[in-house]
C-alpha cells in the first residue's frame, strides 16, 4: 500500500498549458500556488496556528492537512519548540504524520534514525509517484542521502509524480538557499568531469 500525504496537482496538461501561458514572474515568485499545492513556504511562519492544531484532538480534514504543512514546516524552520509532539502517541500512530514527525526530529535533532525510517518507507513505494515521502525530505536540510533517492524518483516521474519532484527542489531553494546552491555547483562539476 502506497501512503500519500496530499496530492500536489491533479492534471499535468492542464499544469503545463498553464505554465507556457502564465506569466513567468509570477510563476517564479510564487510556484507552489501555481502547481496547485495547498501550501507555501511564502506564506508567513504561524507556529501558534501549528500549537493551536496539535492540542485539538478533533481535526477535520483540512486542518489535518494544515497541521501535517505545518509541522514540515516547523522541519524546515528547525524550530525546537514542537519537539513535544515527536512523543505524541496519537500522532504517531497515523502514518503520515508518523512520516511529517520524523522529518521533523531529524530537521531539529538531527535523528539519524528518523532519516533511515523516512527513507525506507520510500523505498517500499514504487518510483516516479507523488509520494509523503518526497514532501517530507523536501523540508530536510539533508544533502548526501535524500537527493540520490530523488533522483530516482525524478527519472520515473510524470504528472503529479514530477510535480512532487519539482516542488521538493523549489522547497530545498526556498529554505536552504545556500546548500542548495553548493549541492548545485558540487553536481554540476560532478557531470562536467
Amino acid at each position: 500500500m502506497e501512503h500519500r500525504m496530499f496530492p500536489i496537482a491533479a492534471l499535468t496538461l492542464p499544469l503545463l498549458f498553464m505554465a507556457s501561458c502564465h506569466d513567468a514572474n509570477q510563476l517564479q515568485q510564487d510556484p507552489w500556488r501555481f502547481m496547485a499545492i495547498d501550501y507555501s513556504p511564502h506564506e508567513a511562519y504561524r507556529p501558534k496556528e501549528l500549537r493551536k492544531l496539535a492540542d485539538d484532538t478533533d481535526r477535520d480534514h483540512a486542518e489535518r492537512r494544515r497541521m501535517l504543512w505545518l509541522i514540515l514546516r516547523a522541519a524546515g524552520e528547525k524550530d525546537p519548540q514542537f519537539r513535544d509532539l515527536i512523543g505524541r502517541t496519537d500522532l504517531r500512530r497515523d502514518h503520515e504524520f508518523d512520516l511529517a514527525l520524523a522529518g521533523y526530529d531529524y530537521a531539529v535533532n538531527a535523528n539519524g534514525k528518523a532519516l533511515d525510517f523516512i527513507l525506507k518507507e520510500d523505498a517500499k513505494l514504487s518510483r516516479g509517484g507523488d509520494h509523503s515521502t518526497i514532501q517530507v525530505m523536501s523540508f530536510l536540510d539533508e544533502w548526501e542521502r535524500t537527493p540520490p533517492v530523488i533522483r530516482t524518483h525524478e527519472a520515473h516521474a510524470d504528472g503529479t509524480g514530477g510535480t512532487a519532484v519539482t516542488a521538493f527542489w523549489l522547497t530545498r531553494k526556498h529554505f536552504f538557499p545556500e546548500h542548495c546552491a553548493a549541492f548545485q555547483r558540487k553536481e554540476s562539476a560532478a557531470a562536467t568531469r
